[in-house]
């Protein structure tokens, strides 16, 4: 209850602090344009902003002589896109996403309960350049804090692969391996596959994954009795079960419902690591039985889970650099 109340206060706070910032950007008699330190374009072979250098954050850094940031963002009409700002309690960080009559398109939220994460997500019905303005809303005596801006397409594309067609978020591709990759680029936002078949039901699905750096620490997974409809905090759907392992031997599956729910555990015996490395996951749906099973070790089995709709997801936390490989996979209904 007290970590529910510290939360509420925090987002209450944060709206006042909001509505007082959006009201000094109206007043102020400059242009966004002519205050903006910076152009977060995207390069045209990736979803994700990166500076001459390659490096994929922005960092923003907060000073007692430098409280405000403001940067210009351009989006393309019909396209999703997402913005996160990463740092030590980003409840006191003021994020907001404006057109260039100062006008608030969309007031960052929470991202985590850590309150380590803003985000912004949004589709513009023109193609334009927005703003972002970024400030940190408390006192600061001597200190300086540095926080990391990230800016993505969220466009969905579709790929095919293996008898399979794919609706994909994030960076997939086919390699000339014939795997299916993800380039992962630590966004701190959820990246999927949708598997396309509405005829979903009692089905068997396994594959293997891999990583480039062979060390298994980013979760992966797969999310199953799933909605189409996203939740846009983490981009999962908003109602799935979603079972995903990470080394060196943890397993949990989290309920999405509107509430979260939460169980953990660990394999016998640790993950595959090192170059070259696979580890198979496969879950068996027969009606509301559900077992999950991690390099042909059942890991948990459940029955009476509720059947929430019939979406079947790859999914993947995107929280390091890194790329990820899936092979072998196999659906049996």
């Amino acid at each position: 209850m007290r970590i529910i109340t510290f939360f509420l206060t925090s987002v209450l706070l944060a709206t006042l602090l909001s509505c007082e910032k959006e009201r000094d950007l109206q007043n102020d008699d400059s242009s966004l344009e002519s205050r903006s330190e910076a152009y977060l374009n995207l390069k045209s072979s990736e979803s994700i902003y990166s500076d001459e250098n390659g490096n994929k954050y922005l960092s923003v850094i907060f000073s007692p002589d430098t409280l405000e940031h403001i940067y210009s963002v351009p989006f393309e009409k019909d396209k999703k896109y997402n913005l996160s700002i990463k740092g030590n309690y980003c409840g006191s960080v003021d994020f907001l996403l404006l057109n260039s009559n100062k006008d608030t398109l969309f007031d960052g939220e929470q991202g985590d309960i850590g309150l380590t994460r803003k985000y912004i997500v949004w589709q513009s019905n023109i193609t334009d350049t927005f703003f972002i303005s970024v400030c940190y809303t408390d006192d600061i005596n001597f200190h300086t804090y540095e926080y990391y801006l990230t800016f993505e397409e969220l466009t969905i594309h579709r790929i095919n692969w293996k008898a399979l067609t794919l609706d994909c978020s994030g960076d997939w591709f086919i390699n000339s391996d014939d795997y299916l990759t993800l380039a992962c680029h630590n966004s701190s936002y959820s990246k999927w596959a949708k598997i396309i078949d509405n005829s979903l039901f009692n089905y068997m699905l396994s594959f293997q994954i891999g990583l480039k750096s062979g060390i298994p620490d980013i979760y992966t997974g797969v999310a199953f009795f799933a909605s189409d409809q996203l939740f846009e905090m983490v981009n999962l759907p908003d109602k799935c079960y979603e079972f995903k392992i990470i080394g060196p031997s943890s397993w949990e599956l989290w309920t999405w419902t509107g509430g979260v729910g939460r169980d953990i555990g660990e394999t016998l015996y640790s993950l595959n690591r090192g170059q070259g490395a696979w580890n198979e996951m496969q879950i068996e749906i027969v009606n509301d039985s559900v077992k999950l099973n991690v390099n042909s070790e059942n890991v948990k089995s459940y029955k009476n889970l509720n059947f929430l709709d019939n979406g079947l997801y790859l999914t993947v936390d995107d929280q390091k650099d890194d790329t990820i490989y899936f092979k072998d996979i196999e659906l049996i209904k």
